[in-house]
């Protein structure tokens, strides 16, 4: 059985998405075979952001993501603190894996 990885963060991750679909085969998918990848990036996003945070949850959901990358917070170290970012990003996690079993 295929695992789904969804890896999540900012335009970075956005543009690694859209180079994994507009390249060369042996790009594709990051080169793996025994899973699917699938990129979920917004440039500016913040985990502060309830709603930003919602979409993550709705992109890995509708995904039924097995494993989910969280690449998240750097753009939010001018609003909070390393404390409540570092909380922000415990609270998404877990959301992630007690509501949809995802590792």
């Amino acid at each position: 059985m295929q695992q789904s990885v969804v890896v999540v963060g900012h335009s970075y991750v956005r543009r690694l998405g859209q180079f994994m679909s507009h390249s060369q085969a042996q790009y594709s998918n990051l080169g793996l075979r025994e899973v699917s990848v699938a990129c979920f990036g917004v440039g500016g996003a913040r985990i502060s952001r309830r709603s930003q945070r919602r979409r993550v949850i709705d992109f890995s959901s509708c995904l039924n993501a097995d494993v989910v990358v969280l690449h998240i917070g750097e753009n939010d170290y001018e609003e909070i603190s390393a404390e409540t970012a570092a909380r922000e990003i415990y609270d998404l996690a877990l959301s992630l894996i007690r509501r949809y079993s995802v590792r």
